[in-house]
């Protein structure tokens, strides 16, 4: 009996998501605008360092096996993306971390400024995600001054 092995499982579901993962990262892209000169740099230079998408990933796979293919699912890949990452980086503040994935993290690379303006959840707010799609902002933009 021959069975496909885990990392061609992974290669083929991840295959069938390609292009949506496509989609998510641009969307990151387009997100990491700030008015705040610092928070766009510390966002690019995070989200550069890479990373697998697995959260991402496993949420177009969901919706795809739910049968849902809506235009949402794209942009809440990103805020799932975003909010792992939003994680990451409050990891490293309070772990006082000098690496992630064998380079700088943000902390390291900014210093305080980037602990005080990007820590956790206002990481997320600024980055752009409590847009509603309409010009106006929701929960969460209040507190991140």
């Amino acid at each position: 009996m021959h069975t496909k092995s885990p990392n061609t499982s992974a290669n083929t579901s991840m295959a069938v998501i390609a292009s949506d993962m496509s989609a998510v990262d641009q969307e990151i892209v387009q997100r990491l605008g700030s008015e705040v000169p610092l928070i766009g740099q510390v966002s690019r230079y995070i989200i550069a360092a890479g990373g697998k998408r697995l959260r991402p990933a496993l949420l177009l796979l969901t919706s795809g096996a739910l049968g849902f293919s809506g235009a949402q699912r794209i942009g809440l890949a990103a805020v799932v993306e975003f909010i792992h990452t939003a994680t990451l980086l409050h990891d490293d503040v309070v772990d006082d971390s000098a690496l992630r994935r064998g380079n700088a993290t943000a902390n390291e690379t900014f210093g305080n400024p980037a602990r005080g303006g990007c820590a956790g959840w206002r990481f997320f707010v600024l980055a752009g995600f409590s847009n509603d799609g309409r010009g106006g902002r929701h929960a969460g933009h209040a507190g991140a001054g």
